[in-house]
């Protein structure tokens, strides 16, 4: 199901904490909203559940604006949308079967039908074995497989997560990840991930769209806002700026972006530049693919052949400049 917020306002009292936000999240495709503790990605998620209203701007489900809709409308919407959060809001007291089973219980469903549903969902989740466990008794990872599994009674189309991973480490982080990309593939789901973690935005997510300050600073694919390096994004990943030193007078400093299995010193030496100086590479595995950044120093007689090599689709080329 797609999501469309268009130019949506929100703020309480005089602090503003959205500005002018607008996206479009493709039905089945995942997301990721990328900030700083404080740029206002809990906000916009709870905006997009209906838990929150802007004081300005729309913001679609599918079809519906929410702004339009009743209560009762309301309502209907929300149950195509599961939640799941950093604390995974598991009841201590009930156990994983009563925990997953308690949105069917309040809406009515049969025994029955709620054995055969929450049975289903704890095996789709990995943890079929835990179901008369108490939350007290399961490791981290399983606690959030628990709330996914919940998130998943009412056979949502959407499903948001807010900082879902963050205070699990990363072995457990990975096998949530995994669970959540199993789930986008097997049920079509539209997910939306809130995070500050780089790391699971290159993972799973198709887009990001980074949050600063209530705005939306960059949006695009993964891969290019991570070739982009912009200054938000180093905030963002606790990155520090790194000096190279003075290039010779008649040199450039260039990185490219490009796919593992390309040899991109070969592509050079094919195109008649000069032995490049590498002066750093980087190997990072996103959603889909494994990417390689180069960084090489370049005479400047040699940059529009590798402009052309670009532009014929070798690679992504960008100049940077020295101190960035």
């Amino acid at each position: 199901m797609e999501i469309v917020i268009d130019q949506v306002n929100k703020s309480y009292g005089e602090q503003i904490i959205l500005e002018d936000i607008s996206l479009t999240i493709p039905a089945g495709s995942i997301m990721g909203i990328l900030g700083v503790s404080g740029a206002g990605k809990s906000t916009l998620l709870r905006c997009i559940n209906g838990l929150e209203k802007g004081q300005s701007g729309s913001i679609k489900i599918g079809t519906q604006a929410l702004e339009e809709l009743s209560e009762k409308q309301l309502r209907e919407v929300k149950k195509k949308i599961g939640m799941i959060f950093q604390g995974n809001s598991l009841i201590e007291q009930k156990t994983i079967f009563k925990n997953v089973a308690l949105p069917l219980e309040c809406s009515g469903y049969s025994k029955e039908d709620i054995k055969a549903r929450v049975d289903e969902l704890l095996k789709e989740v990995g943890i079929a074995d835990k179901a008369q466990m108490k939350p007290r008794q399961l490791s981290g990872g399983q606690k959030q497989r628990a709330a996914i599994a919940r998130a998943l009674t009412m056979s949502p189309e959407i499903l948001l997560c807010d900082e879902a991973t963050s205070a699990l480490d990363p072995n457990i982080t990975n096998g949530i990840l995994d669970l959540l990309l199993k789930l986008n593939q097997k049920m079509g789901l539209t997910i939306v991930v809130v995070t500050h973690q780089m790391e699971v935005v290159k993972k799973i997510c198709d887009r990001v769209a980074i949050l600063q300050s209530g705005k939306i600073v960059e949006e695009n694919t993964v891969q290019q806002v991570f070739f982009n390096d912009s200054e938000v994004l180093k905030t963002i990943t606790g990155e520090q700026q790194t000096g190279f030193g003075k290039l010779k007078a008649d040199h450039r400093l260039v990185k490219l972006f490009t796919q593992l299995d390309k040899d991109v010193l070969a592509l050079l030496r094919q195109a008649s530049i000069e032995t490049p100086h590498l002066l750093k590479a980087a190997t990072e595995q996103f959603k889909n693919e494994t990417i390689s950044t180069l960084l090489l120093s370049i005479p400047d007689e040699d940059v529009e052949k590798l402009t052309q090599l670009a532009d014929q689709g070798h690679f992504i080329c960008q100049e940077v400049k020295v101190g960035e």
